[in-house]
């Protein structure tokens, strides 16, 4: 389903992750979002333009720029406004 939804605004879905944990009671629970740190996604399926958060993986904390941090908050915005793009609204039953 996200692979589709990525495609109708033209891009990839290379990966997502998702995250598991239990309750007190040992119930599986998910909670997750859609952000660049749980997926990763290539406009127009250029990996050169990858919109994720590797270069902050590879990069120690003391060579980060501002430069460098307004990118990764320019890449969050961007994948709020695609998900504000193909938001789908439940259907009513």
């Amino acid at each position: 389903i996200l692979e589709e939804m990525f495609a109708e605004v033209n891009h990839t879905l290379v990966d997502f992750k998702l995250e598991v944990g239990f309750d007190a009671f040992g119930n599986v629970i998910l909670g997750d979002v859609i952000t660049p740190d749980e997926i990763r996604l290539w406009p127009g399926g250029d990996p050169s333009k990858a919109m994720d958060k590797q270069l902050f993986r590879d990069t120690p904390d003391d060579q980060l720029t501002p430069e460098m941090l307004a990118k990764l908050l320019a890449g969050y915005t961007a994948v709020l406004n695609l998900m504000r793009a193909i938001r789908r609204e439940p259907d009513i039953v």
